[in-house]
């Protein structure tokens, strides 16, 4: 299920570059039978119709995660500023987060944590975030650059990295909030990262 969604979502990425002001969801997972096995408000569609416009920001959405839960949410991290939650099976807005002074172009949460948003921002801060209460837990600095991309791994402690136009891509203790090391060697812009559990994990940026 996890790869359709992931798939429909880059399709809405593509559309929202032309709209600017929403989010378009269409689901790809479908049964022989056309119904679907995600949660929505229609019993039948047709694969590769639009189900729900997410409404809401007034500029660009630059990034999306998808949560499933009852219901299924999704986070959008946008150059207003802001980063919303939505019930992904209605399109309705839950709420508003709001903090950063400039984009909000990276979103991440932390695997069997939910209940943590972390977003990286133009402002050279990464905000953590409480989904129950939409507050501010934490906020990490030391990029020296506009962040642009975000990645949490899971462990004891769990660690956040980000990538940066600084060249660099920063390790942090989520449980302290302090900066653990930076990984360098991208002769320019350090635009995303991913992190890959396992023994040992791994980390992989691109510039």
């Amino acid at each position: 299920m996890s790869w359709f969604l992931i798939a429909s979502i880059s399709v809405g990425i593509v559309v929202l570059a032309a709209i600017i002001t929403g989010i378009m969801f269409s689901n790809a997972n479908t049964t022989s039978n056309g119904s679907s096995s995600f949660p929505s408000p229609k019993p039948t569609y047709t694969p590769g119709t639009l189900i729900h416009d997410f409404i809401g920001h007034t500029d660009t959405p630059w990034s999306l995660v998808a949560l499933q839960g009852n219901p299924p949410r999704l986070f959008s991290g946008s150059t207003d500023k802001t980063i919303r939650e939505w019930k992904a099976d209605t399109g309705q807005t839950i709420r508003s987060y709001i903090g950063h002074a400039f984009a909000a172009n990276a979103i991440a949460v932390l695997p069997g944590k939910p209940n943590r948003l972390f977003s990286g921002s133009f402002d050279f801060a990464i905000r953590e975030w409480d989904t129950n209460s939409g507050q501010t837990v934490r906020i990490y600095t030391g990029n020296t650059g506009f962040i642009r991309s975000v990645a949490v791994l899971a462990g004891n402690p769990p660690r956040l990295f980000s990538a940066s136009d600084d060249n660099t891509v920063r390790e942090f203790d989520t449980t302290t909030g302090l900066l653990v090391r930076n990984y360098t060697g991208h002769p320019d812009v350090v635009k995303t990262v991913v992190a890959l559990p396992g023994t040992p994990p791994r980390l992989f940026s691109g510039s």
